[in-house]
């Protein structure tokens, strides 16, 4: 569906989109070998950060109980703290890795998680905005909902710089 010009993509089935951001091509015989396609795009490995710019068709070789991914260029990807469950509420900050190479927009919403009480509009909504040109992330929080496991603090990493700022009602912080 995203890319519906590259006729290459047409009849891969074992690889997939999440998203618009996410690409995962898990291994699925032994030797942990597979052939990867890449839209046209940059993308980045998950686990190195290493850009990758396609259109693509490459090897990897993983373990069996490894899952290649790649993340999009103008992805925000949020990734939570680890959890044992999901009231377990957590110190850890949010951490919001930025894919740079287009700007992009990411809303996030919080709620009190086990009520209805959203549907009367009790919640947080937290809109991120990436400016790839200027190379800024900026956030607006909205909304009345303020329980104990909405996240007070992100991690903001876009390559190999991190910075771990508090969540206002708007802020921004600019990467070079």
């Amino acid at each position: 569906m995203e890319f519906q010009k590259d006729t290459t993509v047409a009849n891969i089935t074992d690889e997939w989109l999440l998203g618009k951001g996410l690409l995962a091509a898990p291994v699925l015989d032994s030797g942990g070998k597979r052939t990867v396609y890449l839209p046209n795009d940059t993308w980045y490995d998950f686990n190195t950060g290493k850009a990758i710019h396609g259109p693509l068709k490459f090897q990897v070789t993983e373990k069996l109980d490894e899952i290649p991914v790649f993340v999009r260029a103008g992805t925000i990807l949020p990734l939570g703290p680890v959890v044992q469950y999901t009231g377990q509420v957590v110190s850890e900050p949010l951490e919001i890795r930025i894919y740079p190479g287009h700007n992009s927009s990411f809303t996030m919403t919080e709620d009190d998680g086990h009520s209805y009480n959203y549907t009367k509009g009790l919640i947080r909504q937290t809109t991120f905005i990436w400016n790839d040109d200027k190379k800024i992330i900026s956030w607006k929080v909205t909304g009345t909902y303020t329980g104990s496991n909405v996240y007070k603090l992100i991690r903001i990493v876009s390559g190999k710089t991190s910075k771990t700022v508090t969540i206002g009602n708007y802020g921004s912080e600019q990467f070079k």
